[in-house]
């Protein structure tokens, strides 16, 4: 069997080389070794959350239900759970503030509510999704 190659630890911010994921100094904190993030349990996001948002998704059927998708008639799968006011902004976690999304959908919510725009998307032939007609 060949040698492992070295590769750029995973850690946020390590440019050191490793055989593993992580470096030797950044393996120890395990797979999310943010420890000022935590873990989710303790941002809120525990055994509770996580029965809350499988009655979410299958009151929303799996489908993304954005306000964008809604109004286009697009028919997406939902991977995640959508604050509709974030927690941030005094939002809760009751069902009418909760929505399925996709993970892109929530990454685009997620960034227009910071004033953040997503980067425009290219196909293989570098022209953005339908604009080379």
């Amino acid at each position: 069997m060949p040698p492992g190659i070295n590769r750029i630890c995973t850690y946020p911010g390590c440019h050191e080389l490793s055989l593993k994921a992580r470096c030797e100094r950044h393996r120890a904190l395990g797979k999310w070794g943010d420890e000022a993030r935590g873990t989710s349990t303790e941002r809120g996001y525990g055994t509770a959350w996580r029965k809350l948002r499988l009655v979410v998704m299958q009151r929303d059927c799996w489908l993304c239900q954005c306000p964008r998708c809604k109004a286009g008639g697009l028919v997406k799968a939902a991977q995640e759970v959508d604050h509709i006011k974030p927690k941030a902004e005094g939002g809760t976690d009751a069902l009418s503030n909760l929505r399925a999304v996709s993970t892109e959908c929530h990454r685009r919510i997620t960034m227009e509510a910071k004033g953040q725009h997503p980067r425009q998307a290219f196909g293989a032939d570098g022209w953005p999704p339908g604009g080379n007609t």
